[in-house]
């Protein structure tokens, strides 16, 4: 809708807990502490490409490229809202169950409560229906990790491809459910290994090393890594196998933590990862933080050794691992975005890692379930800021 038209428009206000205030005109004076409702879609084709428009230079953030957005109108819920901003802005007719809710995202300020979706719409760019006074172009763009960073995008625009970024890269590129094999690859790898350090007949260790090779290649199968990659896990090891030792570094800027965007899965996780023979645990836990997220640490305090088959962590691997979180301070600094995420801008994509960002520790975004989890975020952040911590250990 155009700005001229969203002068009339009224909205319902909303208390902290989400309960109707009242209806109020936009540009009214709001109660103190109150929102409204905001919503977005995300629009992916088969392609696994975006659909965006161009903002009208009458409107806010002129002539840059977002998604589809706005304010739920007064009685809307937020669904209706979505569907009804799609067909003002793109002309695409979307039936309500075709809305995948990706979740809610209050703005830094705590004016607005975004409610995002997802919609798979396969549509030529000819046929896409523009809004005069609100869109004057569109286009389709491949999901590329690049978009955060194209500041043709609007700034709201890219913060929010962030925030949604995994679950968004897991419908543009699905990938089929896999057998449960991992428990079995990781029987095979501990007898096999145990065989090949005690066994003296060559006979027995060739036997040994084909279930080895075997265990590497159900991992393999389970994962989606090379086979190559696997066999460097699981056939790196000689003699009694003995747990590895992981390191996680926590690093937090007031309320937010640094936290990584892994490129095996597109997850978010902390930096961090096996240690490195040679160096101290303490310098491990650094160097993760200037490889994954261009960003120079202290390491600080030792706050809990984990056993991590006892604790909850999604993925199941074939070693037993000692996961070490260790919290680090830093005197870099950056912009805080209006949803309190402050992304860090110098980043440079690795090997590991696709980009790096400090995240409100009570909105975090979909993290990686095999490295890391909230629960132990929150004992970092409370042994940051805690003066004094005894470390923990299983």
């Amino acid at each position: 809708m155009s700005d001229q038209y969203e002068e009339r428009e009224w909205i319902d206000l909303f208390d902290r807990d989400d309960h109707l205030l009242g209806t109020f005109q936009r540009g009214d004076q709001y109660p103190e502490g109150s929102h409204n409702h905001i919503v977005c879609v995300f629009t992916l084709n088969s392609k696994g490409e975006i659909l965006l428009t161009r903002r009208a230079m009458n409107k806010s953030w002129p002539g840059l490229w977002e998604n589809t957005a706005g304010a739920c109108l007064s009685g809307e819920d937020p669904k209706e809202s979505a569907q009804r901003e799609l067909e003002e802005e793109t002309g695409i007719s979307a039936d309500p169950d075709d809305l995948v809710f990706l979740g809610k995202l209050p703005s830094i300020n705590g004016q607005h409560l975004l409610h995002a979706y997802f919609l798979h719409q396969d549509l030529p760019i000819e046929e896409v229906r523009l809004q005069e006074g609100e869109t004057m172009d569109a286009k389709w763009v491949p999901m590329d990790l690049s978009l955060v960073y194209d500041e043709s995008l609007a700034e709201p625009v890219r913060y929010r491809l962030l925030y949604y970024w995994h679950q968004l890269i897991s419908y543009a590129h699905p990938r089929e459910g896999m057998e449960p094999w991992l428990d079995w690859a990781k029987t095979l790898q501990f007898y096999a290994q145990q065989g090949l350090e005690y066994t003296r007949d060559p006979f027995d260790k060739e036997r040994f090393e084909g279930i080895r090779q075997i265990a590497s290649r159900m991992m393999a199968e389970k994962t989606g890594v090379t086979t190559e990659k696997v066999l460097g896990l699981f056939a790196g090891d000689k003699g009694y196998q003995t747990p590895k030792v992981e390191v996680r570094a926590a690093v937090f800027r007031e309320d937010r933590v640094l936290l990584v965007l892994e490129g095996r899965n597109g997850e978010w996780s902390l930096p961090g990862g096996w240690c490195d023979a040679g160096i101290s645990l303490r310098k491990n836990a650094e160097k993760e933080c200037m490889e994954e997220a261009g960003i120079a640490v202290t390491a600080h305090r030792l706050v809990t050794v984990q056993n991590r088959s006892e604790n909850d962590y999604k993925e199941v691997i074939p070693y037993e691992v000692y996961k070490c979180y260790v919290t680090c301070r830093t005197d870099w600094a950056g912009k805080v975005n209006e949803e309190g995420i402050e992304i860090v801008t110098d980043f440079k994509v690795n090997p590991e890692t696709k980009a790096a960002a400090f995240f409100p520790i009570d909105r975090l975004p979909p993290l990686s379930s095999g490295r890391v989890n909230e629960a132990s975020i929150r004992l970092c952040y409370e042994a940051h800021q805690a003066d004094h911590w005894e470390s923990r250990f299983d």
